[in-house]
């Protein structure tokens, strides 16, 4: 069995995919708080810090990334907001204060 990584040549923080799920689910203006971590920025023991896949080996059987890491994201982000059944609940904490029904419509 051969396994490949199936990735964009890029990189993307934690900070950027948070404000992009914000923004793609209308909580823009909520602020983004982070906890600490340890090991100048890792957010556990063990954790990394960026991430980035080696994409050679699929590149030479003829595959080329077509989006960036941040599209990707958007577009998976959209697609889930999309596809919520009306009427569904979410709770999420802000500021110790619960929101329910918190996305735009339901």
């Amino acid at each position: 069995m051969d396994y490949y990584n199936v990735s964009s040549p890029d990189q993307i923080s934690v900070r950027r995919i948070a404000e992009i799920l914000s923004q793609e689910s209308g909580f823009e203006k909520i602020p983004l708080l982070f906890t600490g971590g340890v090991d100048g920025g890792r957010g556990w023991r063990g954790d990394v810090k960026e991430m980035q896949l080696a994409i050679t080996k699929a590149k030479t059987l003829g595959w080329t990334p077509k989006i960036s890491s941040e599209k990707a994201i958007q577009l998976a982000a959209k697609d889930v907001m999309v596809n919520l059944t009306p009427g569904t609940m979410c709770q999420v904490r802000c500021n110790n204060t619960r929101l329910e029904s918190c996305l735009k419509g339901f």
